[in-house]
């Protein structure tokens, strides 16, 4: 049985889905550890107005910090873009926005992500939700530092792994062994 690492949030209107996940390489071959946010909006007929949001390692940790950076400070807002061309040629730019406000006494957190100016969804958190979420990034962080080779017949190769008392590749492998 495998099991998706992923967690939703929702507020009014739209929600947010992070996940831990992998992405292949068509340059160079490998499967890389990534962590995708996607936030949708909640209403029927909305498909086509979700976003979706790739990170590696170090975005996803330099949000969980900046995460951090906002709730310690109480103000201010912090912002990842991504700019690329897509398959067709057109340039995209997906920015991701933390915000931390206060505003008649009340105070609240949120996230936005928009791309090329004419998608937005905005997502509020309660503070304990963009603590969670924080502590997500963190994690997935470091658990999506990690690449496989894939083979020409597209299954992986990993490389042998040492396992206390046990196989890890159906012979013993021991430290002389270990190509790293």
């Amino acid at each position: 049985m495998s099991v998706e690492k992923k967690h939703t949030f929702f507020s009014k209107s739209s929600g947010l889905e992070i996940r831990l996940g992998r992405s292949l390489s068509p340059k160079n071959g490998y499967v890389q550890g990534r962590i995708f946010m996607r936030a949708f909006p909640l209403q029927q007929g909305a498909r086509e107005k979700q976003i979706t949001m790739m990170l590696n390692s170090v975005e996803a940790l330099k949000l969980g910090l900046d995460i951090s950076k906002l709730m310690k400070s109480k103000e201010g807002v912090q912002s990842l873009i991504h700019k690329y061309t897509d398959a067709q040629g057109n340039e995209n730019t997906t920015a991701l926005y933390l915000d931390y406000w206060e505003k008649d006494g009340r105070t609240g957190t949120g996230l936005t992500l928009s791309r090329n100016k004419d998608k937005r969804v905005s997502i509020a958190l309660r503070p304990i939700d963009f603590f969670l979420l924080q502590n997500l990034l963190k994690a997935w962080a470091i658990e999506a530092c990690y690449e496989e080779k894939v083979s020409e017949e597209g299954e992986e190769e990993t490389l042998p792994q040492k396992v206390e008392g046990g196989e890890a590749t159906g012979e013993d492998v021991g430290d002389d062994d270990i190509p790293f």
